[in-house]
């Protein structure tokens, strides 16, 4: 059971030496949680305020897979999965039309979409 950044790190460690590549774990208001054998953090951003939460965890899949094809930094897998999750959710609709890789640039910088090393 994940209780605190202490099981959070030993949770993620036994994945990981189970053969897990790479982790992701949304921790809600407290951020989303990635690890794999390079890097451990959490990426964070302002408060969001949603609108409806439908398609915030697809949407985040989805950007990670995108940034996936340009780079092996679960860092900016990350980051751009938690910039495309707040497009969705501060839609009404569950897909946001309006998302696009430069929205999701636009949302890094608006929202201080940032990766922390725990």
């Amino acid at each position: 059971k994940i209780t605190d950044q202490a099981s959070l790190k030993l949770s993620a460690q036994w994945y990981l030496n189970q053969g897990v590549k790479n982790i992701f774990i949304s921790l809600g208001s407290e951020g989303t949680f990635a690890a794999n054998a390079q890097f451990m953090g959490k990426v964070l951003s302002k408060p969001v305020h949603p609108v409806n939460t439908n398609g915030a965890g697809d949407s985040f899949i989805a950007a990670m897979v995108m940034t996936s094809l340009d780079t092996d930094d679960i860092r900016e897998w990350a980051k751009n999965g938690v910039a495309a999750s707040i497009i969705a959710v501060l839609s009404e609709s569950t897909i946001n039309r309006a998302m696009t890789p430069e929205l999701i640039n636009e949302i890094k910088k608006e929202y201080q979409i940032e990766w922390k090393n725990i």
